[in-house]
């Protein structure tokens, strides 16, 4: 059974207690580090891993593990709800590989603006999330995921 998983930055957003930074005409960052000891993590699972706002153009995507001695391995994408593999695709990550970056829409970015409505109004948000494509029946270590973007407010298509 696939099961979706969040980052403590993404809970946080989700119960109203953060939010994506967003400043207009800067460059924007969110650096966010996963550990899945003790979390069951399958082949299938969708870590909902950050949260960029509403008009977010997504810049850069870069995406890290770290490891300790245990031999494993793992096939990841990296998108959102409607792509999981808009960024990164069948990326394989094991002790001795394990950072990925994308220049997005080779480098123009891509704009996420959210048709709002009354059910979401109030999270104006999407998620940047990691799918285990497969794993090897052990995986250590921790996950850490950078996503560069332009928040762009008023803007009305990509």
């Amino acid at each position: 059974m696939v099961t979706t998983l969040t980052t403590s930055q993404v809970a946080r957003v989700v119960a109203g207690t953060d939010f994506p930074v967003a400043s207009p005409g800067r460059l924007n960052s969110v650096h966010v580090k996963w550990n899945p000891n003790g979390t069951s993590f399958s082949t299938g699972d969708v870590v909902q891993f950050i949260a960029v706002p509403d008009h977010a153009r997504i810049i850069d995507v870069i995406l890290t593990r770290s490891g300790d001695a245990v031999i494993d391995s793992m096939i990841a994408s990296v998108g959102d709800a409607s792509n999981t593999s808009r960024w990164i695709s069948g990326a394989s990550l094991s002790t001795t590989t394990g950072v990925f970056l994308v220049r997005s829409q080779n480098g123009a970015g891509l704009n996420y603006l959210i048709s709002l409505s009354a059910s979401n109004e109030a999270v104006a948000f999407e998620t940047i999330d990691l799918t285990a494509v497969s794993l090897s029946p052990c995986v250590t270590g921790s996950y850490q995921m950078t996503v560069f973007y332009m928040y762009e407010p008023g803007s009305t298509s990509d």
